[in-house]
C-alpha cells in the first residue's frame, strides 16, 4: 500500500510542460496582436535597398567560372586599394 501512495504523489512533469507551452503562446499571442495594432508589418519582408554601391557591382560582374585563369582575372580586376583604411577604421571602432 505504501508504493501506491508514493506514486500519487509523485506528478510527473506533464502538468508543467503543459503550463509552459500555453505560458509561450499566449506570450506569441500578445505580442502578435502588439504588432499588429501598433500598425508594425513585422512579418513582412522587408525589400532589399535600392541603391547602388559600384563596388558591389564590380564584384557582380565577377565570372562564374572556376578555371584558373578566369579565377585570375577576377582578382587582377579587383580594386583593393583602400583596403588599408578600412581596416584602421575597423580597428578605430573596436
Amino acid at each position: 500500500m505504501d508504493t501506491q501512495n508514493n506514486a500519487s504523489k509523485t506528478g510527473g512533469s506533464g502538468p508543467l510542460v503543459g503550463i509552459v507551452i500555453i505560458i509561450l503562446l499566449l506570450a506569441a499571442g500578445g505580442f502578435y496582436f502588439f504588432q499588429k495594432e501598433r500598425g508594425g508589418d513585422f512579418m513582412k519582408a522587408s525589400s532589399p535597398a535600392t541603391d547602388t554601391d559600384p563596388q558591389t557591382e564590380a564584384l557582380k560582374a565577377t565570372s562564374l567560372s572556376d578555371t584558373a585563369s578566369s579565377l585570375e582575372d577576377d582578382l587582377d580586376s579587383t580594386d583593393l586599394g583602400d583596403i588599408n583604411s578600412e581596416l584602421s577604421d575597423i580597428e578605430a571602432q573596436l
